[in-house]
């Protein structure tokens, strides 16, 4: 346990006067246990569970923060990347409030099955609604919630039926991409074993490893508005590029997927242009990735 947290402890990416953003390994439920993470945890909490609330201690602990980072967003176990958490309440507010008003753009990498050839087109966009019972996918309907996901195709393996995509996710519903990628698309994502109808055929483990029990979805990119104290132009829209694990660029070398630098190395960008270097004096922010670092829990 010490060594997951250890791991997940330098999986910080980004930190600035109101938020950290980490890197999220996969593997780590971003759910609290107990009433408040500061009191003692309940007795039915598993080892897993109070992984994420030793997490945001140790957070506290390590940047001396005057308490426990408050997460603004989830991401699933599996699911790796971007992964927003505020230092200040204020900051939590004004982070949870941009989420809700749909002003956080989120774009996302998966590997799935398929290539090139199971798409109509290299771009397109799926509004099927979900909907849900009981907190699971039931299935599509005019009652349910608008779901709403573009999808680009960017390389296919010319070795394996595999084929890397990029998505933006424009409304948050749970296991939305998911969801739409196996039941619209018909492309489920490479290891995503609820929404598989079928295991994962030989054509693509004889050319890659894939590890068990992990799904190739990631949070590449998150993006929201942080504000200037002073200046003439005090809004400005704050970028943050996830780099892929090591993992999901191994099994892309494998099937021959081409990967761009930025997708490998990361990096923080304003107004959508890269910023060059490691700081973002405005925000009192700073790029703190170090890939050398991170060691799979």
């Amino acid at each position: 346990m010490k060594n997951a947290i250890a791991s997940h402890l330098k999986s910080v990416m980004y930190m600035d006067r109101g938020m950290l953003v980490l890197n999220k390994l996969p593997g780590l439920t971003c759910q609290l246990t107990g009433e408040r993470h500061r009191k003692p945890l309940a007795h039915r909490a598993s080892k897993e569970d109070n992984k994420f609330n030793l997490l945001v201690s140790g957070l506290q602990q390590q940047y001396d923060l005057p308490s426990p980072p408050l997460p603004v967003h989830r991401l699933d176990a599996g699911t790796t990347g971007c992964l927003t958490l505020a230092v200040t309440q204020r900051a939590a507010q004004e982070m949870s409030r941009q989420f809700a008003q749909g002003a956080v753009h989120k774009t996302y990498l998966a590997l799935v099955r398929g290539n090139k050839k199971s798409f109509k087109g290299t771009s397109g966009r799926v509004e099927d609604p979900i909907e849900y019972e009981d907190g699971f996918f039931k299935g599509y309907g005019e009652d349910g919630q608008p779901s709403i996901t573009e999808w680009e195709v960017l390389a296919d393996s010319p070795v394996a039926p595999v084929t890397l995509v990029r998505l933006k996710l424009l409304t948050g519903n749970k296991h939305q991409l998911r969801i739409h990628l196996a039941n619209s698309l018909h492309v489920p994502i490479l290891g995503d074993q609820k929404y598989s109808r079928n295991p994962t055929s030989e054509a693509i483990t004889s050319q890659a490893q894939i590890p068990p029990d992990r799904m190739f979805l990631h949070a590449s990119h998150l993006s929201l508005f942080k504000y200037r104290s002073g200046g003439g132009h005090k809004r400005v829209r704050v970028g943050i590029h996830a780099p892929l694990p090591s993992d999901f660029v191994g099994v892309c070398h494998q099937l021959e997927i081409p990967l761009s630098s930025l997708d490998i190395e990361g990096g923080l960008f304003t107004e959508g242009e890269p910023v060059q270097g490691k700081e973002l004096p405005d925000f009192q922010g700073r790029w703190l990735w170090s890939r050398n670092s991170i060691k799979r829990s």
